[in-house]
């Protein structure tokens, strides 16, 4: 997003780059109704009315205060996470279907103890003790290196371990099949399409 909106502030310094956080649904209804140009988010394979241009690949990440007893693991699976209360997102998101496929697959009933729509959400209440995280790795400094994901400057009492097993996701950048783009909008996709060196996809 930062190298979108860079290249944009270089072109049109007045443009206004207007950023909204939604669940994936409502990203979907917002690119197909024309609310919003380029969208973010999973995709289910059945969506219409959508062109997704690239797919930045992530995980599913745990994210625990420093001085937890397991944050020295290079890795934390649904067993090691027993018990402990956790946040994540809910049943209606991909990513929170997923992680309870994971802990039903290994016979561990996960103690959830909050439902967030946004990862920062879920880092911010792990950096004031009400639970661990799993989360996608998407707050990473660079998409392009996602899965190894790096917290920001004001998270550092916080650590970053992996989840086993893999959880792989891929966040599409979607804009609407029917509407063409503006200028602007134009040279946002290519800008990100170009600096992370990813080819374009067709949904």
């Amino acid at each position: 997003m930062e190298a979108g909106h860079d290249e944009l502030r270089r072109l049109a310094p007045e443009a206004l780059l207007d950023v909204a956080a939604a669940r994936t649904s409502s990203v979907l209804d917002m690119i197909t109704t024309g609310a919003a140009e380029v969208g973010f988010c999973q995709l289910h394979g059945m969506e219409t009315g959508i062109v997704s241009h690239s797919s930045f690949r992530g995980s599913v990440v745990c994210v625990l205060p420093s001085e937890h007893p397991l944050a020295h693991r290079d890795e934390l699976s649904a067993q090691d996470l027993a018990g402990q209360p956790l946040i994540t997102f809910p049943n209606a998101e991909l990513t929170g279907r997923r992680v309870m496929m994971a802990f039903s697959r290994a016979g561990v009933m996960p103690n959830i103890v909050l439902h967030v729509s946004q990862t920062l959400q879920a880092l911010n209440l792990v950096a004031v003790g009400r639970g661990l995280a799993l989360v996608d790795s998407y707050f990473g400094k660079s998409l392009a290196r996602a899965s190894t994901a790096t917290l920001p400057d004001n998270y550092r009492g916080l650590t970053v371990v992996p989840f086993n097993p893999t959880i792989q996701i891929d966040l599409h950048m979607i804009t609407s099949a029917s509407r063409p783009l503006s200028y602007l909008a134009e040279i946002y996709v290519d800008t990100l399409l170009s600096r992370y060196q990813v080819d374009p996809l067709q949904s």
